[in-house]
């Protein structure tokens, strides 16, 4: 056997040998690091005045958010973004001066749009937090009802979470509130919360990885709306999956369902994210239908929200503004007013619909048209009608007007434009006039006013 007696060469496989050992021991420190234990305390919750961003996701069957236990790796990183929200946390009085009383060291966050149905639907429920060094507690709930904002303290408050939460804890409570909605109209809302940390390690999302807890939360509930007794109970049961990380204040991921039996039906899946320019796929898609589109100042145009996703929220525009009156108690933020006009125009509607999710709007330029209330027939009292509208070279008058039939043609200044225009049987030539609207003025068969517009 060859001896080896050169120093440095000794040298070289001790520096060798001890640089392996320090890969190797990097190596299970990073492994050990990468699904150590993590404890969640009341630091790591939101706080008023927090817009912390999420993502909503397709919900798939291809992962598994129901994998439990220590040192698990949950990889949701091909989870494809569909929309985007944000969770507001707000001041009590900046929500609505009605919560006011809850102070300073609450704050709300909108958790529904609506619930109930009919003369019983409540609007913008919020509930109303607390956060001390031993629990995450929901103290009173605020809501919306026949417009008016009605505040309740939680009887019995709902503990979201108890302090410290680690692997393995488990936890229960109850919780209830009610309130007084009208003379004989009552809502409650009780049930009982179960806390399980089912796992700990490392969860990756689009957004990232991080150390986390998951817990899974069970919430059986019964909500009971009606007068006297005829009462509507609600009951559900509402099953989470949270993803709770030291390095956000909301859970890195959240997958929500609802549970019949055995079986949990996921209904959504979001996770915290940076900002993608994406709307929430849960946002409102506006649209509205009027009962005519023509009239006169004596008229009531009657619009009807026709806005999907749940909307709870409705903004009316129209354009001009001036000369606008809601009738029948209704306002421009009715989700189905009644308008008059107290001056001729062409007028463009517009409508914005809002829920949680966010918002959209709707437009219909030149939607209308509305002429003075007079003595003589309008529109659809008229014996002949005008197409097409807008119109750009000609218009075709309906029926055909009988032989001695004469008509003339206004701006809305008084102007006349007859001139202009030259009749064909059933067809006026308009190509001459300039963009805008007017008035046709016809006699020879009972006197008529109609309205048309020329793009």
């Amino acid at each position: 056997m060859h001896q080896v007696n050169e120093p440095w060469l000794i040298f070289e496989f001790s520096m060798k040998s001890m640089y392996n050992r320090i890969l190797s021991c990097m190596a299970v420190f990073s492994v050990f690091s990468a699904h150590a234990q993590i404890t969640i305390n009341s630091s790591h919750m939101p706080k008023s005045g927090d817009t912390l961003r999420y993502s909503d996701a397709a919900v798939t069957s291809q992962i598994d958010y129901k994998k439990t236990g220590a040192g698990i790796t949950w990889d949701f990183s091909s989870l494809k973004p569909t929309g985007q929200d944000l969770y507001q946390y707000k001041s009590s009085i900046s929500i609505n001066p009605a919560y006011f009383f809850w102070g300073l060291s609450t704050f709300g966050l909108k958790i529904a749009d609506s619930f109930g149905f009919g003369t019983f639907k409540v609007k913008d429920i919020y509930d109303f937090f607390k956060n001390s060094s031993t629990k995450f507690t929901a103290e009173g709930r605020g809501l919306s009802f026949n417009g008016f904002p009605i505040p309740s303290d939680y009887s019995d408050p709902d503990e979201v979470y108890q302090f410290p939460l680690n692997y393995g804890d488990r936890d229960s409570s109850t919780f209830k509130v009610s309130f007084q909605l009208a003379t004989f109209i009552s809502l409650t809302q009780k049930g009982y919360r179960i806390n399980e940390v089912t796992g700990y390690g490392t969860v990756v999302t689009p957004y990232g990885s991080f150390s986390c807890l998951q817990v899974k939360t069970t919430i059986p509930e019964i909500d009971t709306i009606g007068s006297g007794t005829f009462k509507f109970p609600f009951p559900r049961t509402t099953v989470q999956y949270k993803y709770l990380s030291t390095a956000e204040r909301i859970p890195v991921l959240e997958v929500s369902g609802s549970q019949t039996g055995s079986t949990f039906t996921p209904q959504y899946i979001r996770y915290r994210d940076k900002y993608l320019g994406l709307k929430s796929p849960l946002r409102p898609v506006a649209s509205f239908t009027v009962n005519r589109k023509s009239g006169s100042t004596n008229d009531t145009f009657a619009f009807t929200d026709r806005s999907t996703r749940l909307p709870s929220g409705w903004k009316w525009t129209i354009t001009p503004s001036a000369n606008v009156r809601f009738t029948g108690g209704t306002a421009s933020t009715s989700q189905n007013p009644r308008v008059m006009f107290d001056a001729p125009g062409v007028y463009s509607i517009q409508l914005t619909a809002s829920n949680t999710f966010g918002t959209d709007d709707t437009v219909m330029s030149n939607l209308l048209s509305v002429v003075a209330g007079s003595n003589v027939d309008v529109f659809n009292r008229a014996p002949h009608n005008l197409f097409p509208i807008p119109a750009s070279d000609h218009i075709i008058i309906s029926p055909e007007p009988a032989q001695g039939w004469n008509f003339r043609i206004f701006d809305f200044s008084g102007k006349e434009y007859t001139q202009q225009t030259k009749r064909d049987g059933l067809k006026i030539n308009i190509s001459a006039l300039p963009a805008g609207t007017y008035l046709l003025q016809g006699s020879g068969n009972g006197e008529q006013v109609v309205m048309f517009v020329r793009n």
